[in-house]
């Protein structure tokens, strides 16, 4: 009962997260968070893919689940440090967060594990860890959207960081799949 209040966003426990709403980061408003949270085969991807044609909604597949994979190809042929869409995150990110691209994915990637989800349940605003992810929360948002889109799309589908950036990312939400049971069943023969 309690995660379905929280990610149905009746618990209000984003309000903790006043510090980040006074960043204005590459001089605009702050970009807003869609998370795409549920179980793998679920059509993350496709609804990943579908919501990234929209005007001002930049879609970018598995971010947290792929900020370490630096060998393996991108979309555009390149493995993910050559990518010139991805170096561009990562130079804009080290240029406004004053701080290294590794260091928030270590970070990030870090807190997403289903290992951290009681501590980021019961974690609290005031939280140094906290506080320093979701700085690197908005300045990897800024980096990826720049000044034309206000929307980042991530389709990780990790629950630990859906409910991190509820709680501590304003104007974040997060869209919850599952799958119908008989799918499954379907799926698995």
């Amino acid at each position: 009962m309690l995660l379905h209040q929280f990610l149905s966003g009746t618990l209000g426990w984003n309000r903790e997260a006043s510090f980040v709403q006074k960043l204005n980061l590459m001089g605009k408003q702050m970009t807003s968070w869609l998370y795409i949270s549920g179980r793998g085969h679920s059509g993350s991807t496709m609804l990943d893919a579908m919501l990234g044609n929209a005007d001002g909604i930049e879609s970018v597949g598995e971010l947290v689940s792929g900020m370490e994979r630096y060998k393996e190809l991108c979309s555009c042929g390149e493995t993910f440090r050559d990518c010139p869409f991805w170096d561009g995150v990562r130079q804009r990110f080290e240029a406004t967060a004053d701080d290294t691209w590794d260091n928030a994915v270590r970070a990030s990637v870090g807190q997403a594990h289903i290992k951290n989800f009681p501590k980021t349940i019961l974690a609290g605003g005031e939280q140094k860890w906290i506080r320093q992810l979701a700085v690197y929360s908005e300045h990897i948002a800024a980096a990826v959207c720049q000044k034309e889109k206000d929307v980042i799309v991530d389709s990780s589908k990790e629950i630990t960081r859906a409910l991190f950036l509820l709680r501590f990312v304003p104007g974040s939400k997060v869209i919850h799949l599952v799958r119908h049971p008989t799918s499954d069943l379907n799926f698995a023969e």
